[in-house]
């Protein structure tokens, strides 16, 4: 029970940390397309960013409950244990699992997007008027609930769930960046990582 505290902890740190830094990204990119005279209308800009608040308070709520089923999962089910690594180890383990975060990600993104129950959680996301980063905010309250069984796999593998919950919040940063609405291309990075 210990360790799943710490693990909330530290996502609720993490967000602390980021959300901030992400909230000032979109303030820079607003104050920039209005500088070029493009649109940005701030009631959508507003109705994004608390759709995305109201989507982390109900995550916030069942996270707690899927990081116990994925601890409970790896316990009795993992082909593999992943223990006593030196550094060189840990790290590839860690850039396998940003790859197979971002497969799991892909998938769950590509059912939102053709299954019609996946849609009904999805959808929320592009109903938005407008592209850039405070449309990445926009999702439904349930989406990210249906999307973390894509994730459950890994616990088979025996992968720590720190080590996943820090794959997908480099992911899930990146994700952000997408939505940026002058977002350079960064070709060698996309064709190895979703975006």
């Amino acid at each position: 029970m210990e360790r799943e505290i710490i693990l909330q902890y530290m996502s609720i740190k993490y967000v602390m940390v980021l959300a901030p830094v992400l909230f000032l990204y979109a303030i820079a990119e607003m104050i920039f397309l209005r500088h070029k005279k493009e649109r940005y209308n701030l009631e959508i800009t507003l109705t994004n960013f608390f759709s995305g608040f109201t989507n982390n308070v109900f995550f916030s709520i069942y996270s707690f409950a899927l990081v116990l089923i994925y601890n409970w999962v790896q316990d009795h089910f993992a082909f593999f244990t992943i223990d006593n690594l030196n550094i060189s180890e840990i790290v590839l383990v860690f850039l396998g699992t940003l790859l197979l975060w971002d497969h799991q990600y892909y998938w769950s993104h590509r059912m939102g997007h053709s299954n019609k129950f996946f849609w009904a959680f999805h959808c929320h996301h592009h109903q938005s008027q407008q592209f850039n980063l405070v449309c990445a905010f926009r999702n439904g309250v349930f989406q990210q609930f249906f999307n973390s069984w894509f994730f459950l796999p890994m616990a088979f593998l025996g992968i720590p769930v720190e080590m996943m919950l820090c794959a997908g919040s480099i992911n899930l940063t990146h994700q952000f960046f997408i939505h940026m609405a002058k977002f350079p291309r960064i070709k060698w990075f996309e064709s190895i990582f979703n975006s």
